[in-house]
């Protein structure tokens, strides 16, 4: 996954560069550090936590700034 995320960057990069633009890209989904959460049993499990990130690229390509939306997926609500 990590080889994909790096080829779509790859590929904004160049678009950014040869297109003199800025881009706002959304809609990568990443991989995050793990979370602790509740099961269904009241027991703790170590839970994968995935990222929907938003970047902003420059002109140049490079990486301005990025905004990692958590899925509500990854949300355990105890007692639920």
């Amino acid at each position: 996954e990590e080889n994909r995320l790096i080829s779509i960057l790859d590929g904004l990069r160049a678009i950014a560069r040869a297109s003199g633009l800025w881009i706002s890209g959304g809609g990568l989904h990443e991989s995050g550090a793990p979370s602790v959460g509740v099961n269904d049993c009241e027991e703790e499990s170590i839970i994968p936590r995935v990222y929907n990130t938003h970047l902003i690229l420059d002109n140049n390509g490079e990486v301005k700034c990025t905004y990692r939306k958590i899925h509500l997926f990854d949300v355990s609500i105890p007692g639920k």
